[in-house]
């Protein structure tokens, strides 16, 4: 059995060297980036 912080830390890594090529191909510039929909709803408590 995998521990699921391990699982965690691993899709990171993953996503972070994917991601790598384009953090360095566009350094400095300025991005917009748009958040809607569930990823913006507060939760209520």
């Amino acid at each position: 059995m995998t521990d699921t912080s391990e699982v965690g830390s691993q899709l990171r890594l993953d996503l972070l060297r994917e991601a790598l090529p384009y953090i360095q191909r566009f350094k400095g510039k300025t991005f917009v980036v748009k958040f809607s929909g569930k990823v913006t709803e507060e939760h209520e408590r």
